[in-house]
């Protein structure tokens, strides 16, 4: 795929066409790097492994796949279900979020 939008501004040497491929690999590097570090920051709350990245971890016997990918199914049970099955530890996990109790104690 990147040899067909390279090679016409290659052929032609368009200034503008290279730049952008250019400019577009260096936004894509970014955002795969963006990406792998919240994946690693992402943990299961009961077994603390990462679910978001992968560890070469021994699956539970219940983790599904979807399209092949454990991950995806995460992500996508996050999304519109607001709670997923961990792959590793085969628990159902629910997202909620914390409010931060502030102290009234003075100092």
């Amino acid at each position: 795929m990147v040899f067909f939008v390279l090679l016409p501004a290659l052929v032609v040497w368009d200034h503008a066409r290279i730049l952008v491929f250019l400019y577009g690999m260096a936004a894509l590097g970014v955002l795969m790097l963006l990406a792998w570090i919240l994946a690693r920051s992402t943990h299961c709350p009961l077994c603390h492994v990462p679910v978001m990245a992968s560890k070469g971890c021994s699956k539970n016997a219940k983790a599904r796949t979807i399209l092949g990918s454990y991950r995806l199914r995460v992500a996508l049970h996050i999304l519109f279900r607001g709670w997923f099955r961990c792959p590793y530890c085969a628990e159902p996990i629910l997202l909620e979020t914390r409010e931060r109790v502030r102290s009234t104690r003075s100092r």
